[in-house]
């Protein structure tokens, strides 16, 4: 067998199996477009037994089959070529499968049996032939399917395989999805089945070895429609006239702001860390409570970041059905407020018994997912795209789904269509948008557009079936199989610019190395769907070697109803842990890469949010500096390090480029290599190495008060007036990476941005140091939560400590 050459980071990956092979388990997670295919048939090829692969689908199951077929016909190969098919028989060397064909349940099963005991007898056969045969590697492609479906099956296959057997089957598994993405439990199952991973690489670092294609990750906000704001608005005065009612002191006996000082704000008898751990919504939304205003800071609370947001409705349900369930509730019969309350959560998606809130289906969240907006400004987005690219335009547009599944519920009828969201809606606004053209729906059922599109599709025998919307679709006796990689071709080839589908059909396993721009409708937030998505549009296209990808996030957004963020927060998921780079260069996890003025706890006000729609265009159209900024072909560290965003108040005009150089300071070093070198007599925390000095002083100027003993008896003032606020996050950093490790304080970085705030991180491989690093700078920069002790350890001759202890004050 002759497979084409390896990549570097395919290399990497097989020297890490080379490095392992007594194991039993090979677990590799590499990006869309990294070449799993290629690498798991290499190593299956050095492991020399027969091959059984599991794939979720039919794509990818062909890319197998014909890497293996194509391998064996290569004129470089001598003997006896492998079998290659996909039968349950496996009775070829190289046996290609779904998870499905593996996965086939009995229909009468007993639902309490184990996986293998519900498996059809014809399944369970497959499995018996697979254990009684020679001895068989076992790859699993897109193994991040078995950690949510088919996992509990595997793994009672493969204890079943080595059972009494020493040559039992090795295990490669090939994922796109990191394990630290995963939860608890499915995290303990992929170590089961997988091990432990051996080789990782991520997408921006393939970009830079030009692998994959440079992109950029756009934010695209919409209002609702005016009907759908007009049916969110009556929603939002339910709600206020609801919250009205509950604050008001007659509301019942015990009024919800005195119950809240006394059961939660003063706690007494229980410490607020038991409060945080045990029931952390409702301690979040209490210390929000205190941040706008509506109770006292709850004694021992610590005021985060995420605190100092409006209060959003899961902290009013937090609070309420607290409030409901025992104070309300506990009468008999319950108190007249009881039912008032749960008709007002009713309304905005929540259900309150006796035992708390769930939440329930909110018709609020089908109107944002569902907007028309959305489909209109996707529409518009590509009309925009064109502009720049011209004719190289190739866009695809991604739905859940084809058609609404079922009619909408009765209070949204009249507000939304029936085919609100779906990828026939999509297709009409796009192609409204986009008369010049040619834009093809192509879904597991239809291959859809309007007559003069669809032309470009139509094969001899087929015909036209017009819809009752004005377009039409190709009536034919093909499926799936055929239509996906015709279209595919044509979209290739230039033919047809547009394609909207279903991420279920054109996301994974689909292979269009032409597409560009990807606009996401979708609602989906899974780890593996945000991966898969956009790994459809950042793969390197070889007639385009300039290519640049477009991503964009179109999300609705409704300032007036409490729960007009909810696809938003849809957006903050999608993007959580999701490596792009911001308008800077700089690679960045999370939301703050799509525009540093979003941010995970709350959406911008709607200037902000039109602000950053322009400036996206504006960045959208400066390509050849998005692909400037990628530094493509220079070295780079594939780390992920955790920094820290410290935002000032009242941002400076301008912000002073960060002086590690050596500061002088009465004689003494200052900054040099560590925080408070030869300054070793002043104050130190208590328990920690003297070099906190400076830290010390530095918090008292930051909590509004000061010691008056120290170095040589100066106040933090002087300290913040010598360093300015650049060189005090610089020995904040310091400071702190000085008690990590000697000498590491050399390696702290702060970089000041264009908004007025400044990042602070350490430059160090080990990603458990940088993440200990910012947790620690974000404590000491935060109010103190359980006070210490203070010593002022000046040393007397001798050696002694004549120190005096000074008890911090709660801030």
């Amino acid at each position: 067998m002759v497979f084409p050459e390896l990549r570097a980071h395919q290399t990497a990956a097989l020297s890490a199996f080379e490095q392992n092979r007594d194991a039993s388990r090979f677990h590799f997670v590499l990006p869309p477009g990294a070449g799993k295919t290629l690498l798991g048939s290499v190593i299956a090829q050095q492991v020399a037994r027969r091959l059984v692969v599991l794939v979720p689908n039919t794509a990818i199951a062909a890319q197998w089959m014909d890497l293996w077929r194509h391998a064996a016909v290569n004129p470089d190969v001598t003997g006896d070529a492998p079998t290659v098919g996909s039968d349950r028989r496996l009775d070829c060397d190289v046996t290609v499968l779904t998870y499905q064909a593996v996965a086939t349940f009995d229909d009468e099963a007993d639902s309490d049996d184990s996986p293998m005991a519900r498996l059809h007898p014809n399944a369970r056969d497959m499995i018996d032939r697979l254990h009684g045969g020679e001895p068989y590697t076992l790859v699993l492609d897109e193994a991040h399917h078995l950690a949510a479906t088919w996992g509990e099956l595997l793994a009672d296959v493969l204890r079943q395989a080595h059972g009494g057997r020493s040559d039992g089957p090795v295990v490669v598994a090939l994922t796109a999805t990191p394990r630290d993405s995963l939860s608890a439990e499915q995290a303990a199952l992929v170590d089961e089945l997988f091990g432990p991973v051996l080789y990782s690489v991520s997408t921006p670092a393939l970009v830079r070895d030009a692998v994959l294609a440079p992109y950029r990750e756009f934010a695209w906000f919409v209002d609702p429609t005016p009907a759908e704001r007009e049916y969110l608005a009556r929603g939002a005065q339910r709600w206020r006239e609801l919250v009205a009612a509950v604050m008001a002191p007659d509301f019942a006996d015990v009024g919800l702001l005195a119950y809240l000082d006394s059961a939660w704000v003063r706690h007494e008898g229980v410490s607020w860390s038991h409060i945080q751990r045990s029931r952390p919504e409702l301690a979040r939304a209490l210390v929000r409570a205190s941040y706008n205003g509506l109770i006292a800071v709850p004694q021992g609370a610590r005021v985060l970041d995420e605190h100092r947001q409006p209060l959003q409705v899961e902290d009013w349900v937090a609070i309420l059905s607290e409030y409901g369930r025992t104070v309300l509730a506990t009468p008999d019969p319950p108190a007249p407020g009881w039912e008032r309350l749960r008709a007002g959560l009713r309304s905005v998606g929540w259900t309150l018994t006796r035992n708390g809130a769930r939440r329930g289906q909110s018709s609020v969240d089908r109107v944002l997912s569902r907007s028309a907006s959305k489909a209109l400004a996707a529409g518009y987005l590509i009309e925009q795209e064109y502009l720049v690219r011209g004719d190289d335009l190739r866009a695809v547009v991604l739905t859940d789904f084809e058609n609404a599944s079922a009619t909408p519920p009765a209070d949204t009828r009249s507000v939304l269509a029936q085919q609100a969201g779906s990828a026939w809606e999509a297709l009409a606004a796009v192609q409204a948008a986009n008369p010049g053209l040619t834009v093809v729906l192509v879904t597991g059922a239809s291959v859809g557009g309007t007559r003069e599109s669809l032309s470009a599709v139509l094969q001899p025998g087929q015909r036209l079936v017009d819809r009752e919307d004005g377009l039409a679709q190709i009536e034919a006796a093909w499926g799936p199989r055929d239509w996906v990689p015709h279209v595919t071709d044509l979209f290739l080839g230039g033919e047809v610019d547009i394609m909207v589908g279903t991420r279920g059909l054109l996301g994974e396993g689909w292979d269009a190395p032409a597409a560009n721009v990807l606009i996401d409708l979708t609602a989906a937030t899974t780890p593996t769907a945000v991966v898969q998505i956009r790994g459809r549009a950042i793969r390197r296209d070889p007639q385009r070697p300039g290519k640049v990808a477009h991503i964009w996030s179109v999300t609705t957004v409704d300032d007036e109803h409490p729960r007009g963020d909810l696809d938003y927060r849809r957006l903050v998921a999608k993007h959580r842990g999701y490596l792009s780079p911001d308008a800077t260069g700089r690679i960045l996890a999370g939301v703050e890469h799509l525009d540093p003025r979003c941010n995970e706890y709350a959406p911008p006000d709607a200037q902000t949010r039109a602000s950053i729609n322009a400036d996206s265009l504006e960045q959208a159209g400066r390509i050849d500096q998005t692909r400037a900024l990628w530094r493509i072909g220079s070295p780079y560290q594939d780390l992920t390090r955790a920094a820290v965003r410290i935002r000032a108040q009242k941002a400076a005009a301008q912000i002073g480029v960060p002086e590690p150089a050596v500061r002088s300071w009465a004689g003494r070093p200052w900054l040099a290599g560590g925080v408070g070198a030869g300054v070793a007599g002043g104050l130190a925390v208590a328990g920690q190495v003297p070099d906190l000095v400076a830290v010390a002083g530095v918090i008292g100027a930051a909590a509004g008060w000061a010691i008056e003993r120290g170095v040589r008896g100066l106040r933090a003032r002087r300290v913040r007036q010598q360093l300015g606020a650049d060189g005090m996050l610089l020995a904040f950093g310091r400071a702190v990476a000085h008690t990590m490790a000697p000498g590491l304080g050399a390696a702290v970085v702060v970089e000041p941005e264009p908004d007025g705030s400044w990042v602070l991180r350490l430059e160090q491989e080990s990603v458990d140091a940088s993440r200990v690093f910012a947790e620690s700078v974000e404590q000491i920069l935060l109010p103190v939560d359980f006070p210490r002790y203070i010593v002022s350890a000046g040393l007397a001759r001798g050696g002694r400590s004549c120190g005096t202890r000074y008890r911090m004050p709660s801030v």
